[in-house]
This record gives structure tokens, C-alpha cells and sequence, in this order.
């Protein structure tokens, strides 16, 4: 699913227009059912220079994080 997700935002226009692809990297986030392993394009921004994970942004992953979403929300539940 995340992979299809990352095929739709390099088939975009908008992606077309502003970003080119650098790369395809692996990454592996922990989750509340397990560790969730996926590739995803590596993209630079053609106005700045910056590199960045698309996908990454649009579904809300820090940088260099292995914690999925749902296991920071439990960690942060009270006891």
C-alpha cells in the first residue's frame, strides 16, 4: 500500500514539475502489529536543491525515525 502510495507521487504533475528522482532507499518502521518494511523514492527539489522522501512527508514519518504513529501515540497514553 505505502508502495502504491509512493508510485502515485512519482507519476504526479506536481512531482513532475518540481521534484526530480534521485533514488530508491528501504525503510522499516515499528508498529503496534509489527515492523512495517517498505522502498520509497528519494527525491530532489529542482528550486532548492533539497532532498526529500515525499511519501514520507505526506504520511507524517520523521526523519530517521522507526516508531510508527500508532506506537507514539500508546507510548504517550497515561498508565
Amino acid at each position: 500500500m505505502l508502495e502504491q502510495q509512493d508510485q502515485v507521487l512519482a507519476d504526479s504533475s506536481y512531482r513532475k514539475q518540481f521534484f526530480k528522482i534521485k533514488d530508491m532507499r528501504e525503510r522499516h518502521v515499528d508498529t503496534s502489529i509489527g515492523t512495517v518494511s517498505f522502498r520509497r523514492r528519494y527525491y530532489e527539489d529542482v528550486r532548492t536543491n533539497e532532498r526529500i522522501f515525499l511519501l514520507d512527508e505526506q504520511i507524517g514519518l520523521e526523519k530517521s525515525s522507526r516508531l510508527g504513529l500508532d506506537l507514539k501515540a500508546k507510548l504517550l497514553e497515561p498508565v
